[in-house]
């Protein structure tokens, strides 16, 4: 009886230790390579860059509007949203009169949004009798794999027949920024 009870714990002993199982782990990384937008701007289908000047030349006694302006984004993919804000500020036509540069001509273009994305497209404000805006966007994270006009806007120009003859020009300023 002992010589069974030998042999079942023997044979229990090794059947335990050839049916004992061990596991692993294994892990396996992944990426995507991050790829970040750059912004732009256009009038009409011309990419125009700091400091370009348009070359249309409006006259000043009447009102014209004057083409779109676009702001694109190129394609990216980041792992964080992208808050995108634009800022349009509108300035007076300058220019010279009696010899005297600066001559104000208190003729200051309008802003009109015509086009937004409306995928991404947050908020707007235009303020300042019309002369300056202010345009919000979220890019959400992940793949945006093609490129996309995100705000079309125009101005008016409300000219005045009281503006003496001459050349002018009105500085428009145009901000983009972002953060993550």
């Amino acid at each position: 009886m002992k010589k069974t009870l030998a042999m079942i714990l023997i044979a229990a002993i090794a059947i335990t230790t050839i049916f004992a199982a061990d596991s692993r782990d294994v892990n396996i990384g992944g990426a995507v390579k991050r790829s970040e937008y750059t912004f732009s701007l256009s009038y009409g289908e011309t990419p125009i860059s700091d400091g370009a000047i348009i070359t249309g030349i409006f006259d000043l006694a009447t009102t014209s509007d004057t083409e779109n302006f676009y702001v694109k984004r190129t394609s990216g993919n980041l792992n964080n949203d992208l808050s995108f804000e634009v800022l349009v500020q509108a300035g007076p036509f300058i220019g010279e009169v009696n010899g005297v540069e600066n001559y104000n001509t208190g003729v200051i273009p309008t802003i009109s949004q015509n086009y937004v994305d409306t995928t991404s497209f947050v908020s707007s404000l235009i303020s300042n009798n019309q002369h300056s805006g202010e345009f919000n966007f979220l890019i959400p994270a992940g793949a945006n794999n093609s490129s996309a006009t995100l705000l079309g806007f125009i101005f008016t120009i409300t000219g005045s027949p009281s503006v003496p003859a001459g050349n002018y020009t009105s500085t428009i300023q145009i901000d983009y920024t972002y953060e993550q």
